[in-house]
């Protein structure tokens, strides 16, 4: 690598595709954590089978930017089985699937959580979830989580998210609760 040091994290070899294969965390090639940079936010590991190939995973650098480290993500390819669409996601460290927004970049403040109960949770400005800059929206009149649409909701006098006083502000007065299902866009 650049530093001119075996056995340091920037090692690579180059493969019979012309492509850098790097060694990964554990510093040794051959592998299930070597990687190949695959644009400015992924790469891909090898698959089940241990070789680059058709069924290589992607993985997201993580909110460090840096591939091949504790904090990358595996990308998920969503229903549709196709990477680099909408449905596409990670496993954050709490469980939760979490999808790109709008952007079609992780690691941004558009991310989002789909709460199953008609809202979704985004991880504000730091794009990082569990903070207290974390806002959660309504999945709006479409129904679909992450997008323009969606409207934002407040915390009620208890100040707790996911409680029936929750509110959207309806910027004229008024303002939309979630009623007693605590599911946001239902009829009552």
């Amino acid at each position: 690598g650049e530093d001119g040091l075996y056995g340091t994290e920037d090692d690579f070899y180059t493969d019979a595709q012309g492509e850098q294969v790097f060694a990964g965390m554990d510093q040794s090639f051959a592998t299930e954590d070597d990687y190949k940079i695959y644009g400015k936010d992924f790469y891909k590991r090898p698959g089940e089978d241990g070789l680059f190939g058709e069924d290589d995973q992607l993985w997201w650098n993580g909110q460090d930017g840096k591939p091949g480290n504790a904090d990358d993500k595996r990308i998920w390819p969503g229903q549709d089985g196709i990477y680099g669409t909408e449905d596409d996601y990670y496993i954050n460290d709490q469980g939760n699937q979490v999808y790109a927004g709008e952007d079609k970049k992780f690691g941004t403040e558009d991310d989002y959580i789909d709460n199953g109960n008609g809202s979704n949770t985004r991880p504000g400005k730091d794009g990082l979830w569990g903070t207290e800059d974390d806002e959660y929206y309504t999945n709006g009149k479409d129904g679909k989580p992450g997008n323009q649409d969606d409207e934002k909701i407040y915390p009620g006098e208890d100040k707790e998210y996911g409680t029936k006083d929750d509110y959207v502000d309806n910027g004229d007065g008024t303002n939309t609760r979630p009623g007693e299902d605590g599911i946001w866009g239902t009829e009552d």
